[in-house]
């Protein structure tokens, strides 16, 4: 009896060491799942709090005070929420000799941001299904038929700059900077080797945007100035130009600092285009980001496409998509582009998911806008401790809860 008494004893200690266990790892199993979904319902609603105007504009006026010079060139900066103007502020001179200043009307060279422009116009074309973003480049640039590669160079191939062509600014002859045209620029670019096998990496290309300004020519059966005056700029109300051939606007004049100076650069008038020669405002941006919000010119599906970044051969995906660059960061999804060039410095971005957007034109070659962009997100943004959403918070009590009753079911097991 007292062996049988013992055995029984000893399997019922056994089960309920068992179902202790079992509890244990359905605790765990649920703690994970909560921290799942929180995590994801986190991510999908999650907005982080931004401040009001007044505090925003006094802290950027500090920061352009800092690091722009005092009685000299400078710049103009906008806070965007949902395509709205939250703050636009302006400082120094767009001309150092009539002492004019820079206002958001000033027109500035964007530069490399230019090609986001592009990017929108080869939508458009691909939207009218005019092209192709499959059609083989040669369809519209039969300059490279005699190009041998392992597989056809694609229209998307350009856009995601995963073509391999060599940089045409470094083969202009010496003494000609800015006096070719696109198409001299082919030329040049045809005699080169590949950098690499078409799609298997991603290299930023001047050259690749400068060829698709040539397919929008081609294809549009015009100027790539009139196609983004007709398709864009116009549509818009916006006081922008592209420059392709004839330059009869004006334009902030650049400056570049020589032994503790800054003295006027340029200029010799570019005539290459596509990676450049778009020259805008303040406020004509602000038109145009209005636009992306409200879908007036780029509809959902082709501003999702726009921000998808591309992908090579491999089937790894590259940060770079319709002439922006795609990232993210503790904001989320951010798409962004900087440009240089002869006397300026521009930068634009946007946090996808929290509806915030800056732009940034400075008339300084070679201005370090990290100074000040960098400090933009704590600018804007209050902490992100301070935004916790009501789910977050939740998420994070009950996981609290589960992981006290878990320690509570392992003393039991342990006593």
């Amino acid at each position: 009896m007292a062996i049988r008494t013992i055995l029984r004893t000893f399997k019922l200690l056994i089960f309920f060491v068992m179902m202790i266990i079992i509890n244990i790892s359905k605790i765990k199993s649920t703690v994970t799942e909560i921290k799942i979904e929180s995590e994801v319902v986190t991510q999908n609603i999650e907005k982080f709090a931004v401040k009001n105007k007044a505090e925003i504009e006094k802290e950027i006026k500090l920061l352009l005070e800092k690091y722009l010079p005092k009685n000299g060139p400078g710049g103009s900066i906008a806070v965007f929420q949902d395509g709205e103007p939250l703050v636009k502020v302006s400082h120094g001179f767009e001309n150092m000799q009539t002492k004019t200043p820079i206002t958001e009307n000033t027109r500035f060279d964007m530069a490399s941001v230019s090609k986001h422009f592009t990017g929108a116009a080869i939508l458009l074309l691909h939207q009218d299904k005019t092209i192709n973003l499959t059609d083989e480049i040669m369809k519209l640039l039969p300059e490279f038929k005699h190009l041998k590669t392992k597989r056809p160079i694609l229209i998307k191939d350009l856009v995601y700059m995963i073509e391999g062509f060599a940089d045409y600014t470094e083969l202009v002859p010496e003494g000609k900077e800015g006096t070719y045209t696109n198409e001299q620029d082919v030329k040049l670019v045809i005699e080169e080797p590949l950098n690499f096998p078409v799609g298997n990496k991603y290299d930023y290309s001047n050259t690749a945007y400068m060829l698709l300004a040539l397919i929008v020519k081609r294809a549009s059966n015009g100027l790539w100035s009139e196609f983004l005056s007709k398709r864009i700029f116009s549509p818009l109300n916006m006081e922008a130009h592209a420059l392709d051939h004839k330059r009869d606007f004006e334009y902030v004049q650049g400056y570049k600092k020589a032994k503790g100076k800054y003295r006027p650069t340029r200029e010799e008038t570019t005539y290459s285009y596509g990676d450049g020669n778009v020259f805008l405002s303040i406020n004509d941006f602000e038109k145009w980001e209005k636009s992306l919000i409200q879908n007036t010119i780029l509809s959902k599906e082709l501003l999702e496409l726009a921000y998808t970044p591309g992908k090579l051969d491999s089937g790894k995906l590259t940060d770079y998509g319709f002439g922006m660059e795609v990232g993210k960061d503790k904001r989320g999804k951010f798409v962004e582009h900087t440009g240089g060039w002869e006397g300026t410095t521009t930068i634009i971005h946007r946090w996808l998911d929290q509806g915030i957007s800056y732009a940034f034109f400075v008339n300084i070659d070679d201005f370090s806008t990290e100074n000040i962009t960098d400090r933009l997100d704590n600018i804007i943004f209050y902490s992100a401790d301070l935004n916790k959403t009501e789910v977050e918070i939740e998420a994070e009590k009950a996981e609290k809860k589960m992981e006290n009753e878990v320690s509570h079911l392992k003393f039991l097991s342990i006593s």
